[in-house]
């Protein structure tokens, strides 16, 4: 399958933003400490890399293979990283390139003497000591395979994705490839997640009925409402609040590379005077820092600091690793992963696992998991846009596998994470830990008016997602710009977008503050008994491909209520319902079809039941 749905991901991860912007300063770290040069040395030993041969020496007694030989292997050299020589990526099937070693000295021939090296080169994201020969980087292959822990043997492949044979005293080496992308297989998967009309009454149940996981600071009921540290304003009078009212949940972005140990100016100003959860982010490209001896008081100064705002924290590590070059290598990550959950535990933070909403079409969630007893929370980025890549048209298949365009919705994005959990058994409390609803998009070909269609998108996300998924129990909305982004979510550039999450937050189960709470949760409307005469009820209504243009309430043929906005909420007077049954009609039409949903409201005894 061509590379460009993998590579389109990281272009993607750039797009939807994972940093607030706030300027960091690169703390230079010292290149790795130089070994002695040693003697090269002929070997009999044959190498193979996934059935292709490779050139072998030997360098202070172990067989060693120059990296950049892996091009034959079907392994992209790249030059991405700053200061850096380069990465050798293997992740993908491809093509292979015919290489028969001619020129390979025999046992024991002196070679000459290889440089010792300190550039910092990696394979498959992972830096890997090397030795300087003939121009080459040379790494022992037994370095390259080595199963440095028990999850190595459980995953089956080295941290560099690697695994080694010996047959009759040679070297076989096999390698771990994310599979082809199987288009139509990823549309068959998809299709029945979003193409099918959705529809379900709800209405307001006892706080007894709240669905509750038990994680750590997940609250007893409600919702937490969450936005970006300064998202609300800073204090200045050029950036006055925008809500009129805190949120229960403060997202502060901390940059693991750079050694940034506290919160970014003003959020170190702006959280200590809020009652809130602390979400933090700690963003890293390169899940090697996490064993680094130079960073080890780091880690732990970063906590130390973080425990002296007294707040509940939940340190959101490593995120999104399914759709760039974080998750190349998913042993590496999820070791990492448990070594920093384990250091975090330890000071009674939470800990969030968080992909992006859907993976790299060949990348899967379960890769990269690593085990209940290290995550708290199961968070999601989720950025919902008109067109994938910023490509107009965007295809329906494109619209369909990336979540975009009449399929954008937080309500069937979130669906691939939840299946995966029900599937593993993974019961935590789930989050939106970043997202939001495109409010500038200045790409060539973009839409000019987007008002209705954004407007359903900010009511799915407020009202649905704890309607239809009550495991959901924070949404952070990303209120940050990014100068010269040709799309955004930045709610500045689209004010109108404020009231409508605002009537959400406001009426619906969410908590504004740590110490709020609130008095319902959602639950299904039918087959339940009603002993109160004023029944709020509210639709769902999810149609792909069409708008949902109104929503009408119907009793014995006479029309009650008719709705236009999400979530069509109604109170239903009952109190002159005669005894008996009576037509319940709920009629929703589209923009192109209309939709009747027929039910029987019978009043016995005076209790109501909906059938």
């Amino acid at each position: 399958m061509k590379k460009w749905i993998v590579t389109a991901f990281a272009a993607l991860f750039l797009l939807c933003g994972c940093s607030n912007g706030n300027p960091v300063t690169k703390v230079k770290l010292p290149p790795p400490t130089a070994r002695p040069s040693v003697e090269v040395y002929g070997t009999d030993v044959s190498v193979t890399v996934d059935g292709i041969s490779v050139e072998a020496v030997k360098i202070d007694g172990e067989v060693a293979v120059a990296l950049e030989d892996l091009s034959f292997c079907d392994f992209e050299k790249r030059e991405t990283r700053e200061d850096e020589t380069f990465d050798m990526v293997g992740g993908y099937s491809g093509n292979y390139i015919e290489n028969t070693v001619t020129n390979q000295s025999p046992e024991g021939e002196f070679l000459g003497n290889s440089i010792s090296s300190s550039d910092i080169t990696r394979v498959n994201g992972i830096k890997i000591e090397n030795d300087l020969y003939n121009g080459k980087h040379y790494a022992s292959v037994n370095d390259l395979c080595d199963m440095t822990d028990e999850y190595n043997k459980e995953w089956g492949y080295s941290d560099y994705n690697m695994r080694m044979m010996e047959n009759n005293g040679n070297i076989e080496i096999e390698c771990f490839r994310f599979p082809p992308v199987d288009m139509a297989k990823n549309l068959e998967n998809a299709e029945p997640l979003v193409t099918n009309a959705e529809f379900e009454l709800y209405t307001k149940g006892s706080v007894d009925e709240t669905v509750h996981f038990g994680g750590k600071f997940e609250p007893e009921t409600g919702v937490i409402a969450g936005i970006n540290g300064d998202g609300n304003g800073d204090g200045k009078d050029e950036n006055p609040p925008i809500f009129d009212h805190d949120f229960g949940c403060y997202s502060n972005y901390i940059e693991f590379d750079y050694m940034q140990d506290d919160l970014f100016m003003p959020n170190r100003k702006i959280v200590p005077k809020k009652d809130c959860v602390m979400l933090v982010p700690w963003n890293t490209t390169d899940i090697t820092l996490a064993f680094d001896p130079q960073y080890e008081d780091y880690i732990r100064q970063t906590l130390d600091n973080l425990k002296k705002y007294e707040k509940p924290v939940i340190v959101r590590y490593a995120c999104e690793m399914n759709i760039g070059d974080l998750g190349l290598s998913p042993s590496a990550y999820v070791k990492a992963f448990r070594h920093i959950a384990d250091i975090v535990h330890e000071y009674g933070f939470a800990v969030m696992w968080s992909p992006n909403d859907v993976s790299s079409l060949n990348q899967e969630y379960s890769w990269y998991y690593p085990g209940n007893e290290y995550v708290d929370w199961v968070g999601i980025s989720s950025f919902i846009r008109k067109d994938f890549m910023n490509k107009v048209p965007t295809s329906r298949e494109e619209a369909i596998l990336f979540n975009c365009g009449d399929y954008a919705y937080h309500t069937n994005s979130i669906k691939y994470i939840l299946q995966f959990m029900e599937k593993n058994g993974i019961n935590k409390p789930v989050a939106i830990s970043e997202g939001g609803i495109i409010s500038k998009a200045e790409y060539e070909g973009a839409p000019e008016d987007y008002t209705k269609w954004a407007y359903d998108r900010l009511g799915n996300m407020y009202w649905y997602l704890p309607m239809r998924y009550p495991q959901v129990k924070m949404i952070n909305y990303f209120n940050h710009t990014t100068p010269g982004a040709v799309i955004g979510y930045y709610l500045g550039d689209r004010p109108d977008y404020v009231p409508i999450i605002d009537n959400a937050l406001k009426n619906g189960p969410y908590l504004l503050s740590g110490s709020d709470s609130v008095d319902f949760t959602f639950v299904k409307a039918k087959d339940r008994a009603y002993k109160e005469s004023n029944i709020p009820l509210y639709c769902y209504v999810y149609l792909p491909e069409e708008e949902v243009v109104s929503v009408t309430y119907i009793i014995d043929g006479q029309e009650i209520a008719n709705l236009t906005e999400i979530p069509f909420n109604c109170n239903l007077d009952t109190s002159s319902f005669t005894e008996g049954a009576h037509n319940f009609t709920v009629k929703i039409q589209g923009s192109k079809n209309e939709y009747i949903n027929e039910y029987v409201i019978t009043k016995t005894d005076g209790i109501i039941t909906i059938q």
